[in-house]
């Protein structure tokens, strides 16, 4: 197939030679002609090739973008979460200390209600004692 190729480019080549000399071209003429054109078509060729760099940079980026995208959602569910659970920990605090304060409170009903307890027993075995 490549050499297909060649032999084709050697005929237009030939092809051409033969319309410029027709047209009353230089033999140098020609030789700079033929020679800018094969410059031409290796600039387009490298154009080309950068081009289909390009195009690659930019799906490239692209994708990076979405990446960067994706990544930042991801970072602010885990802020949100973060705070999230410190609200729920200064809350769980608040609780605990209350429950702390009732348990203390509980504590010092308790032993007040055993003592009056106690004194309307004493109270009682007194009466007792003064009435037999």
């Amino acid at each position: 197939m490549n050499n297909r190729s060649a032999i084709d480019e050697e005929q237009e080549r030939d092809e051409k030679m033969q319309k410029y000399v027709a047209q009353g071209f230089s033999q140098e003429q020609i030789d700079a002609l033929l020679l800018n054109e094969q410059m031409v078509n290796e600039r387009d060729a490298q154009l080309q090739n950068i081009y289909s760099n390009i195009v690659d940079l930019h799906s490239m980026f692209k994708d990076l973008n979405a990446l960067v995208i994706d990544q930042g959602t991801l970072l602010d569910r885990i802020d949100h979460n973060v705070e999230e659970t410190k609200t729920q920990i200064l809350k769980a605090n608040k609780e605990l200390e209350a429950t702390a304060k009732l348990a203390k409170k509980s504590k010092f009903v308790m032993i007040v209600m055993i003592l009056v307890v106690l004194i309307i027993a004493m109270l009682f075995a007194l009466l007792l004692k003064v009435v037999i």
